[in-house]
C-alpha cells in the first residue's frame, strides 16, 4: 500500500517523505501528533479531487475510515479508483454546504480550482496555473448535519475542506455538529484575497470557528500572487480547544 500512495501522490505532485520530528512544519504530522491518545475513527475529506488527500490520511491514520466527497464526475471516477487501495474509504458524489438541494457547480481548465463560486475574472492574477472557467453542471448538494444524521455518524475526529471558496458556507452546514462538539481537528484552505465571487476570506472562516471554541494551530502552504508580493491563500489546521488542552498537557 505504500508504494501506491507514493506513486498516486507523486502522480499529483506530491512526494511522501519523512517529516521531522518537530511541530509546525507539515501539517499531516501535526494532526497525528495532536490525536496521538485518540483511536481516529472517522475522517471526511470533502473536496477529495483524486484521492491525494486521503492518500496522505491513509498514511498517518491505518484504521481511519475515510469519507471523500467530490461532486465533479471526472475526479470522483479517479477518487473511486484510488479508493480501492486506501480502505477502509467510502467515496460520495456531493458537493456541501449551507443547505440540501442542487446547485451550479463551476468547473474550470484547472479541475482542483472548480467551485460552487464562479472565478472573479478581474482577479486573474491570483488564478493558480492559468486555471479559466470552462462549463456548468447541476450537482447534488447536502449539509454536513444532514448526512451524518442520515448516516448516524455522532463524531467526527478530522474534517478537511478543499473546496475553493466554499468552506465557510460548509461550517454553516455543520453548525449542530460545531455546537455539540462534535468536531475534533478542522483543516482547510483559507483565502486572504477573493478569487471567486463572493467568497468568504480568512477572517470570516476565523470568526465562526473561535465561536465555536476551535483554536488557530498553524497556516501552512503560503500561497502568494504571481509576483510574490501579496498573501493569496493557505491551509488552516483549527484544533477544538480542550482536544489542544490535552495534547498541550501531554507535551508538558
Amino acid at each position: 500500500m505504500k508504494q501506491f500512495i507514493k506513486r498516486l501522490l507523486f502522480k499529483f505532485g506530491y512526494q511522501l517523505r519523512h517529516s521531522p520530528k518537530s511541530l509546525h512544519f507539515d501539517p499531516f504530522f501535526d494532526q497525528a501528533w495532536i490525536l496521538k491518545d485518540k483511536q481516529v475513527e472517522t475522517i471526511f475529506d470533502v473536496g477529495a479531487n483524486a484521492g491525494q488527500t486521503a492518500a496522505l490520511y491513509r498514511a498517518r491514520f491505518p484504521r481511519a475510515k475515510i469519507i471523500s466527497f467530490e461532486p465533479f464526475p471526472e475526479s470522483y471516477a479517479r477518487c473511486t479508483d484510488a479508493s480501492r487501495a486506501l480502505q477502509p474509504m467510502e467515496v460520495v458524489k456531493l458537493a456541501l454546504a449551507e443547505k440540501s438541494g442542487s446547485r451550479s457547480f463551476f468547473c474550470t481548465t484547472q479541475d482542483q480550482m472548480n467551485s460552487l463560486l464562479k472565478l472573479d475574472d478581474t482577479r486573474k492574477e491570483f488564478y493558480r496555473d492559468n486555471a479559466s472557467a470552462t462549463r456548468e453542471l447541476e450537482v447534488e448538494v447536502a449539509t454536513l448535519d444532514g448526512f451524518c444524521a442520515k448516516k448516524e455518524l455522532a463524531h467526527i475526529d478530522i474534517l478537511k475542506l478543499d473546496i475553493q471558496g466554499g468552506e465557510c458556507s460548509a461550517l454553516q452546514g455543520a453548525s449542530g455538529l460545531l455546537s455539540q462538539g462534535a468536531i475534533d481537528v478542522i483543516y482547510l484552505e483559507v483565502a486572504f484575497a477573493e478569487i471567486y465571487k463572493g467568497q468568504p476570506l480568512f477572517h470570516d472562516v476565523f470568526e465562526l470557528l473561535t465561536r465555536h471554541g476551535f483554536v488557530l494551530f498553524d497556516l501552512y502552504g503560503l500561497y502568494k500572487d504571481a509576483k510574490g508580493l501579496a498573501l493569496i491563500a493557505a491551509d488552516a489546521l483549527f484544533i477544538r480547544a480542550p482536544v489542544l488542552e490535552a495534547a498541550r498537557a501531554r507535551a508538558s
